[in-house]
């Protein structure tokens, strides 16, 4: 869950950037690719972890108690009546999910079976080496792949155009883009924003082969073509040359007046986004109480550990008889009480390293250097630093 909320997310910011600033840009085919790319990478950008851009957040815990005052209550026997327990359970959730995702892919197989029945029906013919398939009693117009469907009732002085405009959607392989979409419809189907990536890749397919077009013929010519009627049906799985809810946004394109080539540099704002995304799925979410948790998890080894206690003292009777008492006692003592306590092995795999390496770093250099090799042994008492 965590995870669809991110892709969602990112989504949403490229798709408010395009809405904001590159929409109503001329730079159709920059556009096209900054709704492709950004679509595919909301998918793995939330899997990146920079190390440069890490960090960590401190989320509130519950509070840590050591389990050295925790106390366990005496258990207490309470009778109760005996309930009927569940073995099994549905996971609803799953089971919505994979009903849309049924549903969605009925409607992908219904749209892909239209379209391949009309191409049966049709006649077929060989155009610019593509397939041109003619409906019967039709004004419709658009293309899927390789496959350019149009109506025998199409105009014969509009057919060329049309064909031409088709012909731009074909070499842009801009049924790719849509046949993107509808796995994504069937794999995300409950995601919103899946239908409003699909419907402005749509808009920009358009936009294109407009603007290629209209080079050529006269811009005129091809605002009169765009203002004519077709009964067209929409199917979001191809390019229709007149869907009637694009003819007013395209022909206001076309008569809108090219982007400047400065404007370009409004995808660079695509950076600062992408920046603060990465800074967000590199950020490491610690809670607040992990690393006093962790202190006091060796603090909690001395308290819980089994320390034996002895009715009487040890005695060392060897430091009877020794020259030094105090010292011989102390060296005993020393090695009775390390012989019977227990060192926490967290702190163990904790500590020691970094414990030797400060020892070695405060260590001087001189400290094992022997300038007497030929003193005798009974003179090493002294210093190290003084031989």
């Amino acid at each position: 869950m965590k995870y669809l909320i991110e892709v969602i997310l990112i989504q949403l910011l490229f798709f408010g950037l395009y809405e904001t600033v590159l929409k109503r840009e001329t730079f159709f085919r920059w556009n096209r690719y900054f709704l492709l790319i950004a679509f595919v990478a909301s998918f793995g950008l939330p899997f990146i972890v920079l190390p440069e851009l890490r960090t960590e957040v401190a989320l509130p815990t519950e509070s840590f108690v050591p389990d050295a005052f925790l106390y366990t209550l005496e258990p207490v026997a309470v009778e109760a009546k005996a309930t009927p327990v569940a073995t099994t359970s549905v996971n609803w959730m799953l089971l919505l999910y994979a009903a849309g995702c049924f549903v969605a892919f009925f409607l992908f197989v219904k749209k892909l079976g239209s379209i391949l029945h009309m191409r049966a029906q049709g006649t077929k013919s060989e155009w610019k080496g593509v397939q041109l398939i003619e409906l019967r009693n039709s004004s419709e117009a658009f293309s899927f792949f390789r496959w350019v469907f149009i109506g025998d009732q199409v105009k014969s002085d509009q057919r060329q155009q049309i064909l031409e405009h088709e012909m731009v959607h074909i070499k842009e392989v801009h049924s790719l883009d849509l046949l993107l979409f509808e796995i994504a419809r069937i794999l995300f189907w409950f995601n919103p924003l899946v239908y409003m990536f699909q419907d402005r890749i749509s808009e920009v397919h358009e936009y294109t082969a407009d603007q290629v077009c209209a080079k050529e013929d006269k811009q005129t010519a091809y605002l009169h073509l765009l203002g004519a009627a077709f009964g067209v049906s929409h199917v979001s799985l191809v390019n229709q040359f007149a869907a009637a809810s694009l003819l007013r946004k395209r022909i206001t394109m076309l008569n809108r007046k090219p982007s400047s080539q400065k404007r370009l540099l409004r995808f660079a704002m695509v950076v600062p986004m992408l920046l603060a995304i990465l800074s967000y799925t590199s950020c490491d979410l610690v809670s607040s109480g992990s690393k006093e948790k962790e202190e006091q998890q060796i603090e909690t080894e001395y308290v819980a550990a089994d320390v034996p206690t002895y009715d009487t003292p040890p005695q060392f009777t060897a430091c009877e008889i020794a020259e030094n008492q105090r010292d011989c006692f102390n060296a005993q003592m020393t090695a009775f009480i390390q012989s019977r306590l227990k060192y926490p092995e967290t702190a163990k795999l904790k500590a020691w390293k970094d414990k030797f390496k400060s020892y070695l770093r405060l260590m001087p250099r001189e400290m094992f250097r022997i300038s007497k090799p030929n003193l005798p042994i009974r003179n090493l008492k002294q210093r190290p630093n003084e031989l």
